[in-house]
């Protein structure tokens, strides 16, 4: 889901209102779902990064974008994102075995976002939530569930992904 960049600018209040006229409003996070970018966006920043595995490469790399760049969602696009399973993303409810194993992706590169991009206390209101999915999942015998949370919630403290340079240049054959 795209996020508002809801970030003041230059002591204004926030701009995200300023281009609604035109059915567009500037994000801060986006799915790499149906986004235009241009080749000089691609030759700056690279490809997101493969070390994330899955959940969050995508959020890492559009906030890194976003950091020096700005972004719109255009109201008149239209996406659907298919699959396998419907409803929010739950460590505490997933029932396919292979998915639930991606949660331990999910905790730590949700852990290494907030200790990037966020304010210090968004990492600790992180990390409270963590401990409270890894009780749930003990209260609810889903101990490889809870291993997970746990796993990927230490790895995170840590996890630091490398990046790749593009070269996007044309060349002749």
């Amino acid at each position: 889901m795209p996020s508002l960049d809801d970030r003041l600018f230059d002591g204004e209040c926030a701009r995200w209102p300023d281009y609604l006229g035109s059915g567009l409003v500037r994000i801060r996070i986006s799915a790499m779902n149906s986004i235009l970018v241009p080749r000089t966006t691609v030759t700056q920043f690279g490809a997101p990064s493969l070390d994330f595995g899955v959940w969050g490469e995508d959020t890492d790399w559009s906030l890194r974008v976003t950091e020096r760049l700005p972004a719109f969602l255009v109201g008149q696009s239209r996406v659907v994102h298919v699959r396998s399973a419907s409803g929010e993303l739950n460590v505490l409810t997933e029932s396919d075995p292979e998915r639930l194993e991606r949660f331990y992706f999910l905790y730590r590169n949700t852990v290494y976002l907030r200790r990037r991009f966020w304010p210090r206390r968004a990492v600790g209101m992180f990390l409270a939530k963590a401990a409270g999915h890894f009780g749930l999942c003990l209260a609810k015998r889903r101990l490889r569930a809870a291993a997970l949370v746990l796993q990927g919630t230490l790895a995170g403290l840590f996890f630091q992904p490398r990046y790749l340079s593009i070269d996007t240049s044309v060349k002749e054959f």
